[in-house]
């Protein structure tokens, strides 16, 4: 391959181009070539002024790997912090639902039919008012046709990612029906949301964007690394069964993009924190508590440095809007905030129940 073909790539394809950017070899020895598929182009035009719409990583026997841009190797991928969803990315996903329409990805929940089958059982297409109305009742935010140009709120944003994972597949073309002009549609479900949530997961790295849309359909709102990978790992076995469901709530509801949500893992952690402190026998609430930090930490000093968390932690919880709803009660309303809490919380619920050997790790 020379150089000019390396740089302006070649037309195997009426619909698309590939262009071929740069080979490189990786420990395995094996050649990697990094394409960009793009829109075709009637005349050459540089690299740098072509819409690049996907990148993909190639090995030289066709298998598809993970794609970084230059600027993640040269500068490291962008911190996961950004909670707004910009324009770009709104228009990125426009075009990502708008070309799934046209290509059948949602054919299968909302199908368009060949009119030679009577029976229904050859799918062509997807049926647009159908798309549409289902999608208006399910997100009655979100107004049909997308408009690229004004986006929603993210709320609302997350939810139509949702709602399209849940219904995309991957047409793949089969015999075409020359009368129709049409072809008909095999649909694969599984590879259809494997490449849907490869695209999306894309989108938010790339823009820094604190989200992540799982194999289960839900977007989870990324927390801290250490916090997320303890969260997602604990077991508790509290011996409590109040207790252990306090804490599951908590955790699960502290990967949630909505902020009303998340503020509620917060309440639901207080509340643990609460419970966890009547656990031991005592005459009241302080004995409750005092023989609970003695059972799980024997050096003075850090045993010091645990009580004074905790009473610290307890004024937080009646000083802030977290159990309480008073007016003179401080509101939080910021994500940010809602991590810290929550982490400096569950770091002391952790350290005890992990000395009292009453939490594990799977």
């Amino acid at each position: 391959m020379n150089r000019k073909e390396n740089l302006f790539g070649r037309k195997n394809n009426p619909e698309i181009t590939s262009r071929i950017i740069e080979t490189q070899k990786f420990k395995n020895n094996r050649k990697i070539y990094l394409c960009w598929t793009t829109l075709r182009c009637e005349n050459i035009v540089p690299i740098t002024k072509i819409d690049l719409i996907t990148n993909l990583l190639y090995t030289n026997n066709g298998e598809i790997m993970d794609a970084e841009y230059f600027s993640d190797r040269e500068l490291g991928q962008k911190a996961r912090t950004i909670e707004e969803i910009p324009k770009n990315v709104w228009g990125g996903l426009v075009y990502l639902i708008e070309t799934g329409i046209k290509k059948g990805a949602y054919g299968k929940d909302f199908p368009e039919y060949c009119p030679d089958y009577p029976d229904g059982n050859v799918i062509t297409g997807v049926n647009v008012n159908e798309f549409s109305s289902v999608l208006g009742v399910e997100v009655p935010s979100i107004e049909f046709p997308l408009n690229s140009e004004e986006p929603p709120d993210t709320i609302t944003i997350l939810d139509v990612i949702e709602f399209c994972y849940k219904h995309v597949v991957e047409p793949k073309q089969m015999e075409f029906h020359s009368y129709w002009g049409h072809y008909h549609l095999n649909l694969d479900i599984k590879r259809g949301q494997e490449k849907f949530r490869n695209t999306i997961n894309g989108y938010f790295q790339r823009n820094g964007l604190a989200y992540e849309l799982k194999k289960n359909g839900r977007i989870e709102r990324l927390t801290s690394p250490v916090l997320h990978g303890l969260l997602k790992s604990a077991i508790f076995n509290t011996g409590d069964n109040d207790l252990d469901e306090l804490l599951e709530l908590a955790k699960n509801k502290i990967f949630h993009p909505d902020l009303k949500v998340r503020k509620e893992s917060l309440e639901k952690l207080w509340d643990a924190w609460e419970r966890l402190k009547t656990l031991e026998p005592g005459k009241d609430k302080r004995e409750s508590t005092k023989k609970i930090l003695d059972k799980a930490q024997q050096e003075p000093e850090f045993r010091d440095l645990l009580e004074k968390e905790a009473m610290e932690l307890t004024n937080i919880g009646n000083k802030f809007r977290i159990r309480h709803s008073e007016t003179d009660k401080i509101p939080i309303n910021d994500n940010q905030d809602i991590d810290y809490l929550f982490h400096r919380m569950f770091s002391l619920i952790w350290i005890i129940l992990v000395k009292i050997g009453k939490v594990k790790i799977k």
